[in-house]
C-alpha cells in the first residue's frame, strides 16, 4: 500500500485517467506533485530529500558502481522501493537524482495515462517529467522568486542556498522566465 504522501501524490494524476495528456499537462501536473513534496517538507520543517528518504516505501542507497546517476527499483520480498543513487556523484546531484528516481515511483502504474507518445516518446516525456517534478521540489517558485527578487541572488548563491548545481538553478529561472545577476569566477557581475 503507497504511503499517504505517494498517494496524494498519484491522485494529482488520476483526473487524467482516461487518455494520455498533453505534454504541457503533464508537465503541469508534475510541477504541481514537486510543489506539494515541497510543501510538505517545509511543514514538517525537513528538506525534501530528508522527506523522501524517511517515506515507510521507499529506501535510498548509494552506490559506486552505479553506471547512471541512479535507478528506482521495486523490491519484492520487502514490498518497498529502493532507490540507487551513484555514490560518485556530487551531494547537489544526488539530491536531484532522488527526486527524480521519486516521480518515477510516483508514476508507477499511471505513466501509460500521463505520457501521449504523440508528442515524444512516452520515455522521454516520462524523463523530462521527472526532471521538472525535481526541480519543482528542490526549487520551489515561490522560493526562488523570492531569492531572486528580494534577496537579488545570482545563479551561484541560488544554487548554493538551495543545494543544487549551478545548471539545474539556471534552468529553473529559465521555467520560471526570471533573470538573475550573473557572476565571474572573481565574483564580479557580468
Amino acid at each position: 500500500m503507497p504511503s499517504g504522501l505517494i498517494r496524494r501524490l498519484r491522485n494529482l494524476a488520476r483526473e487524467h485517467r482516461a487518455r494520455p495528456v498533453s505534454w504541457v499537462a503533464a508537465q503541469r501536473i508534475a510541477a504541481r506533485q514537486g510543489a506539494l513534496v515541497a510543501r510538505e517538507a517545509a511543514i514538517r520543517n525537513i528538506t525534501v530529500d530528508v522527506l523522501v528518504a524517511n517515506l515507510p516505501q521507499v529506501r535510498v542507497e548509494t552506490d559506486r558502481d552505479l553506471p547512471a546517476s541512479g535507478l528506482a527499483v521495486w523490491n519484492r520480498d520487502e514490498r518497498s522501493w529502493i532507490i540507487r543513487l551513484n555514490a560518485k556523484d556530487s551531494p547537489e546531484r544526488q539530491r536531484f537524482t532522488l527526486l527524480h528516481e521519486f516521480k518515477h515511483i510516483v508514476d508507477h502504474n499511471t505513466s501509460v495515462h500521463l505520457y501521449d507518445p504523440r508528442y515524444l516518446s512516452g520515455h522521454a516525456q516520462a524523463e523530462m517529467a521527472a526532471d521538472g517534478f525535481a526541480s519543482a521540489a528542490l526549487m520551489p517558485a515561490r522560493v526562488v522568486r523570492r531569492l531572486v527578487k528580494r534577496d537579488r541572488c545570482d545563479v551561484v548563491e541560488l544554487a548554493r542556498r538551495l543545494r543544487v548545481s549551478r545548471d539545474r538553478a539556471a534552468l529553473r529561472l529559465s521555467d520560471l522566465n526570471l533573470q538573475a545577476t550573473t557572476t565571474t569566477r572573481g565574483g564580479n557581475p557580468s
